[in-house]
């Protein structure tokens, strides 16, 4: 196994995107595939000028029923940094923040992850 550090994979790091392995080495071209927003594109053509971005799609759409108030939950977690490490807030602030019991908000998160995880796994799947 070989470990490799470069200028482009910093990038990556520190920037918070998400590679998505295997990355494939072909024809002298290295295709990666990731999750990242528009910023962090702009970001990254910024910091490499000297690489080229070939083809961006959105391959990755994911299906995922939520209700209105997981959604309100979902999106209050991420924007306090719940599912950062380390975490923004606790799961006790969070719930306090919602006017929620602590056990309510931990069940409804880990409903949420279980959909948004069988998406994925199921999306790799078929892909």
């Amino acid at each position: 196994m070989i470990h490799l550090k470069s200028k482009f994979f910093n990038a990556f790091e520190q920037k918070d995107m998400t590679i998505i392995y295997p990355t494939i080495l072909k024809n002298g071209r290295h295709k990666l595939e990731f999750f990242i927003n528009g910023k962090q594109l702009d970001e990254l053509k910024k910091n490499l000028p000297e690489f080229r971005i070939l083809q961006i799609s959105d391959s990755y759409k994911p299906k995922i029923e939520l209700t209105n108030r997981q959604e309100e939950i979902i999106n209050k977690a991420q924007s306090l940094g719940y599912f950062k490490y380390p975490r923004g807030v606790t799961l006790t602030e969070l719930a306090k923040l919602l006017k929620i019991s602590k056990a309510t908000l931990s069940q409804t998160l880990r409903t949420v992850e279980n959909k948004a995880i069988k998406n994925i796994l199921n999306w790799r799947e078929n892909k």
